[in-house]
């Protein structure tokens, strides 16, 4: 089970080049830049939850302790601020809701990647 949800956190490479993609378009369509942007948002935010899925044991030979506690709190106040700003903006609704519904999706996948990091941690 480990080696399968190993290879499916592989997934992450293609979302993060969509999520790429989707953020250099306005360079050369300008028309519709708030959808690229929420797009962008929401492929990076899966790509992140695909990153949680990568082997504990790998993870945390790479990652020292370090800089697994500065990845930790930088990720801490970002995640709250941006998971605070999506609920407000997707009440608020129209084209605001839906940047708001897309940094909430970004802001899930932060959350994974913070698991993931606290987790190592404590072992």
């Amino acid at each position: 089970m480990n080696r399968f949800l190993h290879y499916l956190s592989y997934l992450q490479f293609p979302l993060f080049a969509g999520a790429l993609y989707y953020y250099l378009r306005p360079i050369w369509e300008s028309t519709q830049i708030l959808d690229s942007l929420n797009t962008g948002l929401m492929l990076t935010g899966l790509a992140l939850s695909f990153v949680s899925l990568v082997n504990p044991q790998a993870s945390k030979r790479q990652l020292k302790e370090s800089s697994r506690k500065l990845l930790f709190w930088i990720l801490m106040p970002s995640l709250l601020l941006m998971f605070g700003l999506s609920l407000y903006w997707y009440w608020q609704g129209g084209d605001v809701g839906s940047l708001g519904q897309s940094l909430l999706f970004l802001s899930i996948g932060m959350l994974s990647v913070l698991r993931m990091l606290s987790s190592s941690n404590a072992h």
